[in-house]
């Protein structure tokens, strides 16, 4: 008998084509022994219409390095409406250039959600928030852009871009790193802009938030962020819809202000980089702006400040660039806040206080909250020196200008912080 086809030999070729095989559709193999119940499946992304605008809000978005390769995302969203809704369905879709996958979430009822946004928003039910794990190992190769569909009733439904990309290769699935460009040589000038979330991501750090140029149609205009770091680059964002912001401000040139750009970790070190907003409208002059510098310390031996009670609350501390940056707001019932000058105070060890100028920024959030458009300019960010957060024990507080006299509430214990890395 011919050696090449004994039994043992015929094995091992078996064995040696299917482990070709397996090499060349492992994902798809795998993809299929561990799907789940809630998974991406082929779609027909043109099938997805729309006549309502989804409201939506993403609070998490993780890729977790397990065998599934799965995408955890938790968040709300609906379209408003007055029917009902009792069949309502959420699918998140991952569109590339030349392919589509959707997958149907899990749709949960959350009575605290229901009860926050049902003062501002028409809502056919409770059931607002989302919460899946994703398996992605199946899916082709490509850049994806993250989509939220939305079908209320056969009255409401609606689909928007999320603004998140992703890309997928043989090394499984990451967030898509922004593209470098050119240097811009950029005259400085007047914007408008708000920095929503600066985190680290898989590979780099995402910044997030919406810019415009005012009196411009933000749809012709490219976002660039400059960053400062081991050496100064460019990044080109990625521009996704804000339809809240052109509603909010009653211009629906600013429908297309939002922005995206994750800066790759290699560009930073130890996350120890300045950034600018960069702006190039196609109609309109080029904007630059300086936002990173440390706050100005004021002398608080000079000032009396008295304690009073005022609107306000530090939202949120987080580490970044060396620095502490600190994002909150303030108030006085029924007053402009245009009129009044936040500080950040801070109490360290042997009672030693330092205190620091802010930058105003405008909080629609809290005009909506309120229902009150004086408090438009009621938001603020410092950025303080990080070696505050060297002291066992230290406290914090907001504190306001108006006029010529000074207020402060209470001092917060750090230690109740929840300060993000």
């Amino acid at each position: 008998m011919n050696k090449l086809f004994k039994p043992k030999y015929v094995i091992y070729f078996i064995v040696l084509i299917w482990f070709v095989f397996y090499l060349i559709y492992a994902n798809k193999f795998v993809a299929f022994i561990v799907s789940d119940e809630y998974s991406f499946y082929e779609a027909d992304f043109l099938s997805y219409d729309s006549n309502s605008e989804v409201i939506f809000s993403l609070s998490n978005v993780t890729i977790n390095r397990d065998l599934k390769e799965t995408l955890s995302i938790n968040g709300i969203a609906f379209c408003e409406t007055d029917k009902d809704n009792s069949n309502k369905r959420i699918e998140l879709i991952l569109k590339s250039d030349n392919k589509a996958y959707a997958a149907k979430m899990p749709v949960q009822y959350r009575k605290d959600i229901y009860l926050k946004f049902s003062e501002s928003s028409q809502l056919g039910g409770d059931y607002l928030y989302i919460a899946c794990n994703l398996p992605t190992i199946g899916l082709d190769e490509g850049v994806y852009e993250l989509y939220v569909y939305v079908w209320e009733n056969d009255q409401n439904y609606g689909i928007k871009k999320t603004g998140l990309r992703f890309l997928k290769d043989r090394n499984g699935i990451k967030r898509y790193i922004s593209s470098e460009a050119k240097m811009l040589n950029i005259p400085i000038n007047d914007i408008r802009y708000n920095i929503d979330n600066v985190e680290k991501v898989d590979d780099g750090i995402q910044i997030l938030g919406w810019a415009y140029i005012p009196g411009k149609d933000s749809k012709y205009q490219d976002v660039y962020i400059e960053v400062n770091g081991i050496q100064n680059k460019v990044y080109k964002a990625t521009s996704y819809y804000r339809e809240d912001v052109g509603t909010f401000y009653e211009d629906p040139n600013l429908n297309s202000s939002g922005f995206i750009c994750i800066v790759p970790q290699d560009a930073v070190k130890d996350n120890d980089f300045d950034f600018k907003i960069i702006i190039d409208n196609k109609w309109g002059n080029s904007i630059q702006l300086d936002n990173t510098e440390v706050s100005e310390e004021v002398d608080d031996k000079r000032i009396v400040i008295n304690e009073k009670e005022f609107l306000g609350s530090i939202d949120r501390i987080f580490k970044m660039n060396n620095r502490l940056v600190v994002q909150g707001w303030a108030a006085i019932e029924n007053f402009d806040s245009k009129n009044i000058f936040p500080f950040v105070q801070v109490l360290l060890e042997d009672d030693i206080s330092q205190m620091f100028q802010t930058t105003k920024m405008e909080r629609p959030d809290v005009v909506e909250y309120f229902n009150n458009s004086l408090y438009l300019s009621s938001g603020y960010i410092a950025y303080l020196p990080e070696n505050i957060n060297n002291s066992k024990k230290w406290y914090i507080r907001s504190v306001i200008k108006v006029g010529d006299e000074y207020f402060a509430g209470q001092y917060i214990d750090s230690s109740t912080l929840n300060i993000e890395k």
